[in-house]
């Protein structure tokens, strides 16, 4: 090919639509989009205007007016060297409106007490501006990450057809735009992944678990998954950086480096079901851990905040691209060198990469019994295959998670599961739905939950409100009543669906927040912190994936406070449906994503569908522009096997 491309002595330009790509003599690639826009259209919302233009999405920072925005993903080898991006408008036309644009409304918070829908208030400090709203054209975030299992550089470009000076009441808005992106081969990268693939699985554990795992080792070996075995030991011997969890995440980047690795099993949580130090410093939980943790400091905005949580998105974020040099580099979460990592807050802010580098999972097993149980249970899925009598079965939970009522009155958790379900082609559905409750049919009550599960099912996707104690949610239009059962820990006991065992994602907050012992709810009814009120020994997620009657063989779900929306503001993610809100940003979005991931993409390794619907949603709301949807991806953890088939080998 080398040979082929040397003898072109004249640019080469392939034309599609309105996409450029042009080849250079001195090797330069120049890739062009040109992008024309609708009339913008005007639609009264009461006291204010909405604003569209076609095949566009919206911004969304909340109290601010809601634009459109259109977003291009150029996708590009990791070896090549970003030399521009550019972009070119014409013929900036101006309105003045009769009345104000409609701010973008607040996001909701997943928790387990009742959340008020309020009224969105507009940002003053904008709307009392002349400034033009956004303050540019165009705008564009590079993510390092994988695409289909190779590593790649995303370039998500934004371009604002419409400007906004709230003071003047005034519009500026373009007919069309050009983006132009020149690049070449990288002659001097220094980031080259092993793709020989000497390994594909990476198991990172402490030495007390190594006998416990080598079935496991042997079974991925005997299913042609190269697997190694790393003591958490020998990492902190060996490696370098500033507290532990940085030492394996340098070794993770030594092992895609020199031995190709594509997916990270971390085996290990909290040393004691009964208390333990969870948080060393605002950085780390490394004291009582078996495999460490890092903590986030992004402190979310307004009154309900974590004061940092989980993220396991840390070990698997391992690149970010350097504009200057077009290198791929570490990414330590520290870009500000303050030694706060993961900081987003009122005094400091890091630039985070976040797309994926690695397919990771955590098994936080607190002794051996798990892990002999979990090792078990993952060979018997795997090895078994699956009956699509029970495998082909979907069962969804969900019913009213916000009181919008007199206004859209979505059924959020329900639009959330059938939107899943539109994604999951082929699988009965199975739906515990609160607004059965007038015709008899299954209530997201715990029977009706269990008995479901008991069945057996290949998937179980919960849509509501969460602690690490319990799964619920509201009856349609019944705030002011007690709750929805949902599903507790103490009810996990009573699920025996044994081998007939699911993939489960869950909404809400802190399901997964496998930082909790027995005597974590004394922190909330003495001091008034944290989400557990009653002994919770282990997070909801983590029971019921190491269940011993069976539950789900892994669960996906959110660390710390998942937010939802309400309403429908458009299409939010510019995917030219108009849907609720609900299923077109934050929880709802990325939880889609995972099911669009199977059903749609045919992607069966579960990290993988894991990693591609973080991939898609960095790709449809970049996590530096976004406090919350840079949470919403730091936060969702995969409690179970990266490199689990899923349905088993048949």
């Amino acid at each position: 090919m080398k040979k082929i491309l040397s003898l072109l002595m004249i640019s080469i330009l392939i034309i599609s639509g309105t996409s450029i790509i042009a080849l250079a003599e001195n090797g330069e690639i120049e890739k062009k989009e040109k992008i024309s826009f609708s009339e913008p259209s005007l639609q009264e919302v009461g006291e204010y205007l909405s604003i569209n233009i076609k095949n566009t999405a919206f911004t969304r920072e909340p109290g601010a007016p809601l634009l459109p925005v259109y977003k291009k993903i150029f996708t590009l080898p990791y070896d090549v060297k970003i030399l521009s991006i550019s972009y070119k408008i014409s013929n900036v036309k101006q309105k003045t409106l009769s009345k104000p644009i409609i701010p973008a409304p607040q996001p909701l918070p997943l928790i387990s007490v009742k959340t008020s829908v309020k009224r969105t208030l507009k940002n003053k400090a904008v709307y009392n501006s002349e400034k033009l709203y956004p303050d540019k054209w165009f705008d564009y975030t590079i993510g390092c990450g994988l695409n289909n299992g190779k590593h790649t550089l995303f370039v998500v470009t934004k371009t604002y057809p419409i400007r906004y000076s709230p003071l003047n009441n005034t519009i500026y808005y373009i007919d069309d735009a050009t983006i132009t992106i020149k690049f070449k081969k990288n002659s001097k990268k220094t980031f080259s992944p092993n793709e020989s693939n000497l390994f594909d699985l990476l198991i990172i554990a402490p030495e007390k678990f190594s006998d416990e795992l080598q079935p496991l080792i042997q079974h991925k070996i005997d299913h042609g998954i190269k697997t190694m075995f790393a003591s958490t030991e020998n990492i902190y011997k060996s490696t370098d950086g500033r507290d532990k969890p940085e030492k394996i995440k340098h070794f993770i980047k030594d092992a895609i480096e020199d031995l190709g690795i594509k997916y990270v099993l971390l085996v290990g949580g909290l040393k004691s079901l009964i208390h333990a130090k969870r948080r060393d410093n605002p950085n780390e939980g490394t004291q009582d851990w078996y495999v460490p943790v890092r903590y986030t400091n992004l402190y979310d905005s307004g009154g309900i905040y974590d004061p940092g949580f989980i993220s396991d998105l840390y070990y698997a974020d391992i690149y970010k691209y350097d504009e200057k040099t077009g290198e791929w580099v570490f990414d330590d979460w520290d870009s500000n060198g303050n030694s706060i990592f993961a900081e987003w807050k009122a005094m400091g802010k890091d630039t985070l990469d976040l797309y994926p580098d690695v397919y990771i999972g955590r098994l936080p097993c607190r002794n051996e019994n798990e892990v002999k149980l979990m090792v078990k249970e993952i060979i018997k899925y795997e090895n078994g295959g699956v009956d699509d009598n029970w495998f082909k079965k979907m069962v969804v939970v969900g019913s009213d998670t916000f009181d919008d009522t007199g206004s859209t009155d979505y059924y959020e958790g329900e639009v959330q599961n059938q939107k899943a379900l539109e994604y999951m082609t082929g699988f009965q559905p199975i739906k515990i739905w609160g607004s059965n409750i007038n015709n008899g049919g299954p209530v997201p009550e715990p029977q009706d939950i269990i008995n479901a599960i008991n069945q057996g099912c290949g998937f179980l996707y919960f849509a509501g409100h969460g602690s690490p104690s319990r799964w619920n949610t509201y009856y349609p239009e019944k705030f002011n009543e007690p709750r929805a059962g949902g599903l507790w820990i103490y009810h996990m006991p009573f699920i025996s669906n044994k081998e007939k065992t699911p993939i489960c994602i869950v909404g809400g907050c802190h399901n997964s927040q496998f930082n909790v012992t027995a005597t974590s709810f004394l922190n909330y009814w003495l001091y008034h912190k944290g989400w557990t009120y009653i002994p919770t020994p282990e997070c909801w997620s983590w029971w019921l994936t190491r269940d011993l009657g069976g539950g789900s063989i892994a669960t996906i779900g959110n660390t710390g406070l998942g937010y939802g929306a309400v309403g429908n503001h458009g299409d939010l993610n510019g995917d030219g449906i108009d849907e609720p809100d609900c299923v077109e940003t934050l929880s709802g979005y990325i939880e889609s994503l995972f099911f669009r991931e199977y059903g749609q993409n045919n992607v069966h390794i579960l990290g993988e569908t894991w990693g591609g619907a973080v991939t898609s949603y960095l790709n449809t709301f970049p996590g530096m522009d976004d406090q919350l949807d840079c949470k919403t991806v730091e936060e969702w953890v995969l409690l179970g096997d990266p490199s689990l088939m899923i349905g088993g080998y048949k």
